[in-house]
């Protein structure tokens, strides 16, 4: 419990910090601070390349940890390339066609599952 308030701590600080530089410098990223700021460049692309890293082990934890969620709980035969394939791809789309790209996603599983809801329970 201890540990889970002290990430809690080290998060809020994070992010005081960041509203703080946004304030200051509106419409910056914070690798665009570090360009343009005493740290220099290497330091800008070192700490991107980390983002970068840090955020590719978290996408493929995540997509683990749920694709062996999803094989417990309701695909069992079903290979996990496919599994995280499919979650991989649908994200994907979903963000990079922004809001409109969910709403699209969330009317054709909205189909789906109401068609699957009526032929298994009421037929």
């Amino acid at each position: 419990m201890d540990f889970l308030i002290l990430n809690g701590m080290i998060m809020l600080f994070i992010i005081m910090l960041y509203v703080k530089l946004q304030r200051n410098f509106p419409g910056e990223t914070l690798l665009q601070f570090y360009l343009k700021g005493k740290v220099g460049k290497w330091f800008a692309k070192l700490f991107g390349c980390v983002l970068a890293f840090y955020f590719i082990i978290n996408i493929a934890l995540v997509a683990r940890i749920m694709e062996i969620s999803v094989d417990m709980f309701l695909l069992d035969r079903t290979p996990a390339t496919i599994l995280v394939g499919v979650f991989l791809l649908t994200t994907s789309y979903a963000v990079s066609k922004g809001v409109q790209g969910i709403v699209h996603i969330n009317l054709m599983y909205t189909k789906f599952f109401t068609y699957c809801h009526l032929h298994f329970f009421y037929f």
